[in-house]
């Protein structure tokens, strides 16, 4: 028997900052929303000064900072051993971005390589295997400042000659950019021969229903799982601070 398209929704009315806030959740759904009304990024610059040298420093900080975005974000996939890879992800500005696995770096070769067009920049690989399976992340980083963006997806490697991944995802959450005060729902599909568990995660920490907190901009991810195995997708959410 398979467990398919139930639906839980998560929602938080309003939204607070709050540091090293953790919070935990786990719900038996093979459909999960985790909607946010009110997302607010974390408090940057907010003393202003009279003096003109300082308010045309900030006013930089602020320029530079406003354009360090993606316009489009690398996206989740699910892959059979032996299928090429492409992961792709385009920002607004000349940026240089770094490709990473699992955290670390992927050095140019040619069975990983990477090309870019303009500001759209790829990722390819001919051949995967499922040893390649991971979380696979493009980091956005200014050549004039210290300023850093990242965006983060799964890539999830199915073997040839073993049964399929179970549990498994349907439909992939995918990563977002939004203005302050603006609305933000996640969605995922999954699949499973028994009945699953959802864990939604923040920067690490974890969030709880009824009241979910996802005040700042970072790095997201669930956690599906059931007696047969565990799986994870990863995904972004930018607040765009300009």
């Amino acid at each position: 028997m398979n467990f398919q398209k139930e639906r839980t929704n998560l929602v938080v009315k309003a939204v607070e900052i709050f540091d090293n806030a953790k919070y935990s959740e786990t719900t038996q759904a093979p459909e999960a929303a985790v909607p946010v009304e009110e997302v607010a990024p974390n408090e940057v610059e907010k003393k202003t000064e009279e003096v003109e040298p300082k308010k045309k420093e900030e006013t930089q900080k602020k320029t530079a900072r406003s354009k360090l975005k993606f316009l489009k974000y690398i996206a989740s996939q699910n892959l059979m051993e032996c299928d090429s890879l492409t992961l792709d992800c385009r920002d607004d500005d000349d940026l240089e971005l770094i490709w990473l696995r699992n955290n670390k770096e992927i050095p140019k070769n040619p069975d990983f390589r990477h090309e870019r067009e303009g500001n759209t920049f790829k990722l390819i690989v001919t051949a995967v295997f499922p040893d390649d399976s991971g979380i696979f992340s493009a980091l956005l980083k200014s050549k004039s400042t210290n300023n850093e963006q990242l965006s983060s997806c799964s890539v999830i490697i199915q073997a040839r000659d073993k049964e399929s991944l179970d549990p498994s995802f349907v439909q992939f959450p995918q990563s977002i950019s939004l203005e302050k005060d603006g609305k933000a729902k996640f969605n995922c599909k999954i699949s499973g021969s028994t009945p699953m568990t959802a864990q939604w995660n923040f920067n690490e920490f974890s969030l709880e229903i009824p009241a979910v907190l996802a005040t700042d901009q970072g790095q997201y991810s669930v956690i599906i799982s059931n007696d047969k195995g565990q799986i994870t997708a990863a995904y972004s959410l930018h607040v765009d601070q300009s």
